[in-house]
C-alpha cells in the first residue's frame, strides 16, 4: 500500500480567506472551488476515466487526494459484476481490514459524542466532530457521511444553526447504519 505524505500549507488558508473577502463569497465555497480545480488536475494527470477527490483541510490546510475504486466480485457468465463496496484507494492499494476495524471504532466514539453534542445543542462540539467525519469517511468507502459532515460544518461556518439538528441527525443515522 502506498503512503501519502501531507504537510501543513496555511498559505492555502490565506489564499481562501483573501479571495472570500475580496469576492464576498463565503469561504466554504472558495475551498470547494479549489478542490474541485485540485480534482481536475489529477483526473488530468491520473487519467479522467479515474475518480480522483481532493479535500483540503479547513484549518491546516493541508491537500489530500485520493483515488477511489469499486471492488467487485466477478462476473458469472459474462453477465455484469455486481458492486460489493467502495473502497478508498491510493495508488492501487485498498483499505484493508484492520484498518476499516479502526475506523469502525473511531466511528462509534464519534457517533457517541455526536450524539451528546446534539442533546446539549452544542453546536461547536457537532461542527468539530462533523469535521472529522468529513476528512475522513471518503477515505474508507462512506463519502456520503463525509457529504454530511461537510454541510454541517459550512451551515455550522455560515451561522445556519436553526438547520443543525436536523442534518445531525440524518449523519447519526447514516452512521448507524455503518455500525450495524
Amino acid at each position: 500500500m502506498s503512503q501519502s505524505i501531507a504537510m501543513p500549507r496555511p498559505e492555502l488558508i490565506q489564499v481562501a480567506d483573501t479571495v472570500a473577502r475580496d469576492k464576498s463569497i463565503e469561504r466554504e465555497e472558495v475551498f470547494m472551488i479549489m478542490e474541485q480545480a485540485l480534482q481536475k488536475a489529477g483526473r488530468s494527470k491520473y487519467g479522467q476515466e479515474k475518480d480522483i477527490r481532493a479535500t483540503i483541510d479547513r484549518r491546516t490546510g493541508e491537500i489530500r487526494l485520493a483515488r477511489y475504486l469499486e471492488v467487485v466480485e466477478e462476473a458469472e457468465e459474462g453477465g455484469a459484476a455486481p458492486v460489493m463496496e467502495t473502497a478508498a484507494a491510493m495508488e492501487g492499494g485498498v483499505v484493508d481490514d484492520e484498518l476499516m476495524q479502526l475506523f469502525i471504532e473511531r466511528m462509534q466514539v464519534l457517533k457517541l459524542g455526536l450524539s451528546t453534542a446534539l442533546s446539549n445543542e452544542d453546536w461547536a462540539e457537532v461542527h468539530e466532530i462533523a469535521h472529522i467525519i468529513k476528512g475522513s469517511a471518503s477515505s474508507y468507502g462512506y463519502p456520503e457521511l463525509s457529504y454530511l459532515g461537510a454541510e454541517i460544518c459550512s451551515l455550522y461556518d455560515r451561522g445556519h444553526l436553526e438547520l443543525l439538528p436536523e442534518l445531525t441527525m440524518d449523519l447519526l443515522f447514516k452512521a448507524s447504519k455503518l455500525l450495524h
